[in-house]
């Protein structure tokens, strides 16, 4: 067998003001003070504010951190910059949503309220807190005051909970983000049509370069007296994307129970009823590092969320896996209806363990399907065949050899890779050139075995009309050879079709000298077993069959030869030769 490896490798200011005094100073020490200040002098005295009180510099301020759903004062400041003491009133208003409304208008709002800084000293500031509604959405909302040139905008921070915590988001639907599980890949079924036959098989999904996958869990209430539903965009993933149903992405995640929700969206859910279902987001491994936000929109999708969960981390940030095919080692031919082995290393070049889940797949004439006929190194509890099918944890900085053992039965060319690498290699699989005893996985689930074989120029027979045992003999210039076949199902549970005597020749050479043969339906030789049953009924079939040769053709020069078309009009057959 040849062998092939392919290698995939802000300052603040202070300022001093001098008023109302002077300095003499003379030669001889004496010094006086005049009883009032000089043209000269230096400095001047600072004017005393006279008349009623007046205010300037009037300011509006928001605290630092406002929730949403929760009240919140502004602080009103005015300086007085009077000559008597005095109170300054005034009028706040909210002037603007800066979003806007579903109707598109400005969404202005008639929130007014008025205020009162009381009894304000002259060249002092005064200030008063001033109560603000609570916002039930996440915006940006303008305050204004309505007699002064002074604005601030505030804009509420979410709602936040972690993992495994509900928060009410609208109305009638009570949210709790269950868990989210940071992997590069997933398991996923899928089946695959060819001609009548339908096959229900295992896929492997995983992330794009430079990503990973979220797969987050969610439990969602009806708290309402009415069937509820969100529209997608509901749930969203903080700089992060989810799937959706139409993206190449799978329907539904192998080992998981509950349903797959899409796109941030959820299904109709009936009063006093929960629904527990997961989405698939794509994240860019950066992004999955830090802290993941789950998010809930109470308002219209597209705008600032309500509700934020949070997925932390253990120290600095997330360690991740990052899994890379690093070569594939299989034959560049081999001989058909024989196993032969294939080995794939695989390497984890992240910084934490991970977990390579993958499934050998051969091109079905355009179509990626599942290679059922490997060997499996997966403990899945699934309805489906895990042929192919590899699931194995690989620690960071570390790599495993992954070998499955495989066959085909046809002499064509195959193209294989193994989802989710985009990687691809071919086998050429050729007739098989096998000794007396060898075993042949045919197909229809059938394994093929020629035994022995024997030449004789008669065969005792008993004749039922005459009552006697008589010697049969083949036509003129030939002789008899007896074949031994042993025929077992492969998989048991699966349809099998019983390989036809007449798909056998005997061959001398590489050319047919004999075909098959009917002797008697009564023969009476010691050796002598018939075939008889059928393969989908039981296990195992064994017997003889006759052909007949010609005379000239030595025992030694003969061997089995066994060739079936793969179906009407196909240039491809199982072909076998059996030799002594």
């Amino acid at each position: 067998m040849k062998r092939r490896q392919l290698l995939f490798t802000g300052t603040v200011g202070l300022s001093t003001v001098l008023a109302g005094c002077s300095s003499l100073t003379g030669d001889d020490g004496d010094s006086s003070a005049t009883d009032g200040p000089s043209d000269d002098s230096e400095s001047g005295d600072t004017a005393t504010p006279t008349g009623p009180a007046e205010f300037e510099e009037v300011t509006l301020a928001a605290p630092s951190s406002v929730t949403v759903g929760s009240e919140f004062s502004l602080t009103a400041a005015a300086t007085n910059v009077g000559g008597e003491t005095g109170s300054y009133e005034g009028t706040v208003q909210l002037v603007t949503e800066s979003q806007g409304t579903e109707d598109g208008s400005d969404g202005t709002t008639s929130f007014e309220a008025s205020f009162t800084i009381s009894d304000v000293p002259p060249g002092e500031t005064g200030e008063t807190e001033v109560s603000a509604p609570a916002f039930d959405t996440v915006d940006d909302y303008e305050f204004g005051l309505a007699d002064a040139d002074a604005s601030v905008t505030v804009r509420p921070a979410p709602e936040t909970a972690g993992v495994g915590e509900t928060l009410a988001l609208g109305e009638d639907l009570a949210v709790t983000v269950d868990d989210v599980a940071v992997q590069e890949s997933v398991f996923y079924p899928t089946s695959r049509s060819s001609g009548l036959s339908t096959y229900e098989e295992v896929g492997a999904f995983g992330a794009p370069s430079g990503h990973v996958l979220a797969v987050v869990t969610v439990t969602v209430e009806n708290t309402g007296t009415s069937t509820t539903t969100a529209a997608r965009g509901t749930i969203g993933i903080n700089d992060a994307e989810w799937y959706g149903d139409g993206e190449g992405s799978p329907r539904s995640v192998l080992g998981r129970s509950s349903s797959r929700f899409y796109s941030g969206g959820l299904p109709e859910i009936s009063p006093s009823e929960s629904v527990t279902g997961y989405y698939l987001a794509k994240v860019p491994r950066e992004t999955a590092r830090g802290t993941i936000e789950i998010t809930g929109q109470a308002d219209k999708t597209g705008t600032l969320p309500e509700r934020v969960w949070t997925a932390e981390h253990d120290g600095d940030q997330r360690s991740l896996p990052e899994l890379t095919l690093q070569s594939i080692d299989a034959p560049d031919t081999t001989a058909l209806g024989r196993d032969y082995e294939l080995t794939a290393t695989v390497a984890n070049e992240g910084d934490a363990a991970g977990t390579l889940r993958g499934v050998a797949q051969w091109d079905a004439d355009g179509t990626w399907a599942q290679l059922s006929t490997a060997t499996t190194h997966a403990n899945l509890d699934i309805d489906r065949g895990t042929g192919g099918v590899v699931e194995r944890q690989i620690e960071a900085g570390e790599s495993t050899e992954v070998t499955l053992t495989s066959f085909s039965v046809y002499n064509r060319q195959h193209t294989y890779r193994l989802q989710p690498f985009s990687n691809e290699w071919q086998v050429d699989f050729q007739g098989a050139d096998l000794s007396m005893g060898d075993r042949l996985k045919s197909s229809s689930n059938a394994n093929i075995v020629v035994s022995d074989l024997r030449v004789q120029d008669t065969v005792t027979v008993y004749d039922d009309w005459e009552d006697e045992v008589q010697e049969a003999q083949p036509d003129d210039g030939n002789k008899y050879v007896a074949v031994q076949f042993r025929f077992t199902q492969r998989n048991d549970g699966d349809y099998t079709s019983t390989p036809s005597t007449s798909d056998f020749s005997i061959v001398a050479e590489g050319n047919s000298v004999g075909s098959s043969t009917y002797v008697d339906d009564s023969i009476r030789e010691d050796w002598y077993e018939p075939i008889e049953g059928d393969l989908d009924e039981q296990a195992e079939l064994a017997g003889w069959s006759f052909y007949e040769v010609p005379t000239e053709y030595a025992e030694s020069d003969l061997a089995v030869k066994y060739e079936v078309s793969a179906g009407m009009g196909s240039s491809v057959s199982t072909v076998a030769t059996w030799t002594q």
